[in-house]
């Protein structure tokens, strides 16, 4: 067997970035093993690595840091493979240091210690809980003397947050604001320490507010609702406030800044159709903005770099950072303006959730993982002035899975749920075979999230695509159940795929600069359907199974649907949540409207016998009464009631088609409701 893998150089090699290896014999070298059995490890057990794509062929990277997070989580696991070599006794040396950052954080949001044993540990980083009071505390932010902090606490049983200030050494938190039933977002310190700028909503619209940091009235920036709450960023001179604004009626936001003194406000940057423009972070000369442009629902969300003149205005156009994460959620400037912090979660293209940092003087700068948070769901903080302590707040993610529903038990009858598929992973997207017999569905257990087959009752689970850094979902058997179509994510692109039902290389069918996705068969297997905004809004397209010319076949809006038993029309919801259900003749004619509002478009399946939907109800989100399923009996109606139960549902269901029963995607612990704020010392 071969020797324990060992850290002992972490040093680039000629040509490369710290902490990265650049070829499979690097990355072997590293684990102490040979090049296949780490090829095996990556294709089988998730172990993390990168692709560069190239015309001829794709060259791989690894990061020591992520290595290292794998090996730690391979411990407590046994072999995939009967027969494969037994794991080493011990880790690499760096992976000691991260691992020992990792338990301290993680025991104080858990509120248990664990503790670990090291051969000659580094010191590691200083962690305590900032908050540790009943309900959710949240969105802390540094006062310009890193003295105190300003953040959001919602007490158990009350509706909305209120915005309180907190000394770091002792004292009480103290309420800024006293609003229980209307909410207050993202409290941020204006640069001379006197106000403290936020949203809040009033008067039944939300506005951009500010209110002194030690109490007082306060009052709006701007006159008007402000229709956007996604970052805020003061000025160096406390003049203006750059922050997020919605001008349409699709929600997309760009960034404005707004005068404090007169409320006059002016767009600094344009962001491309179907993007927003959200999280500021301006650095302390004002001169460089870092923003997130996001895309595809919020699917894509990329670094941005901004140069600002002396009159906050922009000057020339943003330039991105190539990085391969989905999942960045907060920004900071460090060393001067030199390098970002970022926080990053639940990616799509399985980066380690945790705190990065990154060089902001190239566009491809490998990232440095600075400490680990595995499991966050939602993870943001804030860097002190100084930079050196963070404060932050993390919510541990809900595990997702399936559970059976029987159909047809009569109209105010609740049915059992039973779980088919647990595991501690994401898992969404879910499918049925024609036969009944399978499951196919997207889940990011093996790190990325990629499209995985099981039995009906979730045994022999089997992952037939390997996109390491891309996302993969929405998997659709064909009608004679050999095939597999999907959803993914290509360079920053979304486009249509098809695979075997047992693996191989996926096909790509779309290559359209736009976002296309939602994909479904038709019934005789020859064509997909598929959303697109190609046009600029969303419409139903279609193309040939095999590859071809795409058809328009909405004009009025389409995201996603499934063409019924008889091919004479295709049912879909023109939008990803609350959309109406319509139908439209499969080669495009009228669309008739059947149904006001549907939960969302992977909520949608037929049969024979009718189209299945569910329709918006947070009270059945909050298990306070049942989901009601609903068919709309084809031909042409009515609809009817065949089904409740109480579950919280993640991204919809499928159906069996002798409609003896669904399969529900479902969140399978409630949200966190003890959330507290962590503070991070000594931070380097």
């Amino acid at each position: 067997m071969a020797g324990s893998p060992t850290a002992t150089n972490t040093t680039a090699p000629a040509g490369g970035v710290a902490g990265r290896l650049d070829s499979w014999k690097e990355i072997a070298a590293y684990l102490r093993h040979d090049i296949r059995t780490v090829q095996r490890w990556e294709a089988c057990e998730g172990l993390p690595v990168h692709r560069h794509s190239h015309s001829q062929r794709s060259s791989v990277y690894a990061y020591t840091g992520e290595l290292d997070q794998w090996w730690a989580g391979r411990e407590s696991r046994p072999p995939v493979h009967a027969g494969s070599a037994a794991l080493p006794p011990t880790a690499p040396g760096s992976l000691r240091r991260g691992l020992r950052a990792v338990l301290v954080a993680a025991a104080v949001i858990a509120g248990a210690w664990v503790t670990a044993v090291y051969q000659t540990p580094p010191p590691p980083l200083t962690t305590r809980p900032l908050t540790a009071a009943d309900g959710v505390e949240t969105q802390p932010d540094f006062s310009p003397d890193g003295t105190r902090i300003a953040y959001l606490w919602r007490k158990p049983g009350e509706p909305a947050p209120d915005i309180y200030v907190k000394s770091l050494d002792a004292g009480d938190p103290v309420p800024l604001t006293n609003t229980p039933k209307q909410w207050e977002l993202l409290p941020t310190w204006s640069p001379d320490g006197k106000w403290i700028a936020y949203f809040g909503s009033r008067l039944g619209g939300t506005f951009l507010m500010v209110i002194p940091s030690s109490g007082g009235p306060e009052r709006p920036v701007y006159p008007k609702p402000w229709n956007g709450a996604g970052g805020i960023a003061w000025t160096p001179d406390g003049s203006s406030i750059i922050t997020p604004l919605a001008e349409g009626s699709e929600g997309l936001t760009s960034l404005h800044i707004v005068s404090l003194a007169t409320g006059e406000r002016h767009k600094l940057i344009q962001p491309p159709p179907d993007h927003s423009d959200a999280a500021p972070a301006l650095s302390t000369d004002g001169h460089k903005l870092a923003f997130l442009r996001i895309g595809n629902f919020g699917i894509l969300r990329r670094i941005h770099l901004a140069t600002l003149s002396n009159d906050h205005r922009l000057s020339g156009e943003p330039v991105p950072l190539d990085l391969a994460g989905g999942g960045i959620e907060t920004l900071s400037w460090i060393d001067g303006g030199k390098r970002l912090l970022y926080s990053e979660c639940c990616s799509s293209s399985g980066s380690t959730s945790g705190f990065w940092t990154v060089s902001a003087r190239g566009r491809r700068i490998a990232p440095r993982l600075l400490f680990p948070l595995p499991g966050a769901q939602a993870l943001q903080g804030r860097l002190s002035p100084d930079g050196s302590r963070l404060a932050y707040w993390m919510v541990q993610a809900s595990d997702t899975g399936f559970w059976r529903v029987p159909l047809g038990p009569g109209p105010g009858a609740e049915t059992p749920a039973i779980e088919l598929i647990s595991s501690t992973a994401t898992n969404l997207n879910i499918d049925i075979s024609p036969d009944a017999l399978s499951l196919a569905f997207a889940s990011n257990r093996s790190g990325g999230l990629e499209i995985w087959t099981s039995n009906l009752d979730g045994s022999s689970p089997r992952r037939i695509t390997n996109r390491p850094g891309e996302k993969s979902g929405t998997p659709r058997w064909s009608p004679d159940g050999s095939r597999i179509a999907f959803d993914g994510s290509t360079d920053g692109n979304a486009d249509i795929f098809v695979t075997g039902a047992s693996g191989g290389a996926p096909q790509r069918l779309t290559t359209h600069p736009a976002i296309d996705c939602n994909v479904s068969w038709s019934v005789d297997g020859h064509w997909f359907y598929f959303g697109s905004n190609r046009t600029g809004e969303f419409q139903i397209w279609k193309m040939p199974s095999t590859g071809g010319q795409e058809i328009q076949v909405t004009r009025n809006g389409g995201f996603g649907g499934v063409e019924s038993p008889g091919g004479g029309y295709f049912y879909y919801s023109t939008q990803f949540r609350g959309g109406e259900l319509r139908r439209v003749p499969a080669w495009g004619g009228r669309e008739e409207i059947l149904y006001p509002a549907i939960l969302d478009v992977h909520g949608l399946r037929a049969t024979p016998k009718g189209v299945y939907f569910l329709t918006p109800c947070q009270q059945c989100q909050n298990l306070e009464t049942a989901h009601v399923f609903r068919r709309y009996r084809l031909p042409s109606g009515p609809v009817e009631e065949v089904a409740r139960f109480r579950l919280t549902v993640r991204m919809g269901f499928a159906v069996a088609q002798n409609d003896s029963f669904a399969v529900i995607n479902a969140i399978r612990h409630p949200a966190n409701e003890n959330v507290n704020i962590v503070l991070v010392d000594s931070l380097k």
